[in-house]
């Protein structure tokens, strides 16, 4: 999902016109809780693969933190 309707902004506009840029460049939105509980629920489906790991709580905290570093 994105905070805009991008590709009925930008229908039959060319590429460079400052309306298709900037809807090129607007964020996506997501819902952060869903995504921790799908990478919880991840995490358990791959208890069935051993040695393979993922630090699922440093993907967590970088949802949390919107993927912005600081």
């Amino acid at each position: 999902m994105r905070l805009i309707d991008a590709d009925g902004m930008t229908e039959g506009r060319v590429e460079n016109d400052p309306v298709v840029i900037a809807a090129k460049c607007a964020p996506t939105a997501y819902d952060p809780d869903r995504v921790v509980e799908q990478l919880e629920e991840a995490c358990i489906s791959l208890s069935d693969y051993p040695g393979y790991t993922v630090d699922i709580e440093k993907a967590i905290e970088i949802v949390k933190s919107g993927g912005v570093d600081g």
